[in-house]
């Protein structure tokens, strides 16, 4: 019976010597990545990655960098997640000895509010039936009602200037209006303009209607509403706003609807200030590298980040881009992949703009604010440094989705078409080492606003430099 009791025992400790070699013997792998912005390609802090139907997960570190050690051999969905983004899964994770590289590109979440309020007479409190309400920088508008009320909805969160304007008043801005989600409230009183006739030398004058004609020193101007016809002479320095942003372009040209500020002097009306209104899109904009262009026919077809490709006919009197090119398009009506198009063929492009041009203008902005003679109005110097600050990080992450894209389509595009996009890559790479040459002297002529970190509201999304006109 002992030696019976003896053989059992061996028999047990065999088995769990056995169990501990299997377990030992388990394979294990690491999955290791980045997660960075889809947008600028900018690394995500504090984001979080898990390993689907397990307890394993990792944080990223200020590089967008993770690590998850001692995963079991196998196949897995892995998710990243962070505040502000969408997550995204990647499925199917095959996960071995050694390491796994999952790399991560989140999307941006999109925060929406709306501005609504009503336009009066300043004078009289009675409601101005269609007056125009814009939110700068975006396509957004809106016109009153009988009763003075308009609603603009599915404006994006952030910081905006909200101008209103109705012929025989004069145009007033709600500046730095904050969109969050939910409604906000912005009331316009309008001071109504008085006639030509009244005006006295010295006097400003509000003028809103459509460019006609320009000429080397004026342009002549339509009026809104009453259709009449006014001159206005164009001095060597006055302020243009033209709208920025990818979803509205806008230029000071015929057939500009514009808001005009402008003074009496020796009986000739001069602008003080130019607004340009946002030309509307009919359809999304789409972005892309341009693959090919055919003159000829007046067309060109581009490729976006995601490898989908867009073939587009040349707006009216425009040259065909380069190839290689960046370019964000303006289509007549929604762009569907090549092969999809109906009956009517490619789509017309109302408009496009060059990448490399933005950039341009970008630095160009930010040198001008930083000019010794570059003082804001007022000499607001806090301000000042607000809106260098804002524009450093324009230019910054402009400069980033530029490259981004880039390479984005170079993975995806035939072979044929590489070499034309690698040497725009390289004129975009050599911008963008001017534009961190110009970010480091701005950043060494004035640091941010004391007590505060750098801003993130643009004051004209990439506008032209205050203080100069159109040579």
């Amino acid at each position: 019976m002992r030696q019976a009791r003896w053989i059992l025992s061996l028999v047990v400790i065999g088995l769990m010597l056995s169990s501990i070699g299997l377990v030992s013997a388990q394979v294990t792998g690491t999955i290791s990545g980045t997660v960075t912005d889809a947008d600028t390609n900018g690394p995500i802090q504090e984001a979080l990655v898990e390993v689907e139907g397990t307890d394993l997960s990792a944080e990223t570190d200020g590089d967008g960098n993770y690590t998850i050690a001692d995963v079991p051999e196998g196949t897995y969905n892995v998710t990243a997640s962070a505040d502000e983004y969408e997550a995204e899964t990647e499925s199917d994770v095959e996960v071995t000895a050694g390491d796994t590289t999952v790399d991560f590109a989140l999307q941006p979440l999109v925060t929406t509010g709306t501005i609504s309020g009503t336009v009066t007479d300043a004078d009289t409190s009675e409601p101005v039936q269609g007056a125009s309400v814009e939110v700068e920088g975006t396509a957004l508008s809106a016109e009153t009602d009988a009763d003075g009320n308009y609603t603009i909805a599915d404006v994006p969160a952030g910081t905006h200037n909200v101008t209103a304007s109705a012929d025989g008043y004069e145009g007033e801005t709600e500046s730095d209006v904050e969109v969050t989600e939910g409604d906000v409230t912005v009331d316009f009183a309008l001071q109504p303009l008085d006639t030509e006739e009244e005006a006295v030398a010295g006097k400003r004058k509000g003028f809103v209607g459509t460019v006609e004609e320009m000429t080397e020193g004026s342009f002549a101007l339509i009026q809104q509403g009453t259709g009449g016809q006014v001159t206005i002479g164009l001095p060597d320095e006055y302020v243009l706003k033209t709208p920025g942003g990818p979803r509205t372009t806008g230029t000071f040209e015929d057939g500009a609807r514009v808001a005009v500020l402008a003074q009496l002097v020796d009986d000739q009306w001069i602008a003080v200030q130019v607004l340009v209104k946002p030309v509307k899109p009919t359809a999304p904009p789409g972005i892309g590298v341009v693959v090919s262009s055919n003159e000829e026919e007046g067309t060109f077809t581009i490729m976006t980040p995601s490898g989908n490709t867009h073939t587009l006919r040349l707006p009216p009197g425009k040259k065909a881009p380069t190839d290689g090119e960046l370019i964000t398009v303006f289509p007549e009506h929604p762009l569907q992949a090549d092969g999809e198009e109906d009956g009517d063929g490619p789509p017309r492009a109302t408009g496009l703009v060059r990448a490399a041009e933005v950039s341009q203008r970008l630095q160009n902005h930010l040198e001008q604010l930083t000019a010794d003679d570059g003082a804001m109005p007022g000499g607001d110097q806090e301000s000042k440094a607000e809106r260098i600050a804002s524009q450093i990080q324009l230019l910054e992450a402009h400069a980033m989705r530029h490259i981004a894209h880039m390479d984005a389509v170079l993975e995806r595009v035939p072979e044929k078409a590489k070499a034309a996009i690698q040497r725009a890559k390289a004129n975009a790479e050599r911008g963008q080492q001017q534009a961190q040459a110009a970010i480091q002297q701005a950043r060494g002529k004035i640091g941010p606003p004391e007590g505060k970190g750098q801003s993130n509201k643009p004051e004209n999304g990439g506008n032209t430099p205050p203080n100069k006109g159109p040579k």
